[in-house]
């Protein structure tokens, strides 16, 4: 329903302006997850190993459609509907034997940003511009595998309480020559 509506007022918004853009975009993300300092049990009664600054991260894909709306002179309404893979891989201990591990989580993204350009748009021209606002995120699904050393992933049922949904605070430069668009995205969950 979301997606639809976004779809309409990209279409609206085109209608009514030649300056609003209705586009398809792919592309890869990066996500980490950084879980702070961890606890290792060893063999000697009391004495635990710290590791600090734990940060776990995994290459995924994003894709979607996005809209941006003309509000002023200097200001575009950036939102869209898009799906994101995130999670993360790490390596874990079971008995004796060594195990990769592997979070798969997929999102339903919806950022709504404000961008500020810096040049008018027109024949020829190359439109660039810095922008910030909020992404709400939406987990649509998770899958978690485990793969000896060296073996095939295999699936296992997994009962952790992954988060439904996410805030994130996000900023972005985007450069639109003519016909595309090409954007560095960054953002910072407030809730996951």
């Amino acid at each position: 329903k979301v997606f639809m509506l976004i779809v309409a007022i990209g279409l609206f918004a085109i209608s009514a302006n030649s300056q609003n853009k209705l586009a398809l975009y792919g592309g890869l993300n990066a996500s980490w997850l950084n879980y702070g300092t961890k606890e290792y049990q060893t063999n000697i009664p009391g004495f635990v190993i710290i590791e600090e600054n734990n940060s776990l991260w995994k290459i995924g894909g994003d894709y979607g459609l996005r809209t941006q709306i003309k509000l002023s002179d200097k200001v575009l309404l950036h939102t869209g509907a898009g799906l994101s893979n995130r999670g993360f891989d790490d390596v874990i201990t079971i008995g004796n034997e060594v195990n990769d591990l592997r979070i798969s989580l997929r999102y339903v993204d919806i950022p709504l940003m404000l961008h500020g350009y810096f040049n008018e748009e027109g024949q020829g021209k190359t439109l660039t511009s810095i922008g910030m606002g909020l992404q709400l995120s939406f987990l649509s699904g998770s899958d978690v595998k485990i793969r000896p050393d060296g073996g095939e992933w295999s699936p296992i049922n997994h009962t952790e309480a992954f988060r439904k949904s996410d805030v994130s605070l996000v900023g972005s430069v985007t450069i639109q020559p003519q016909r595309f668009y090409i954007e560095l995205m960054g953002g910072l969950g407030f809730l996951s």
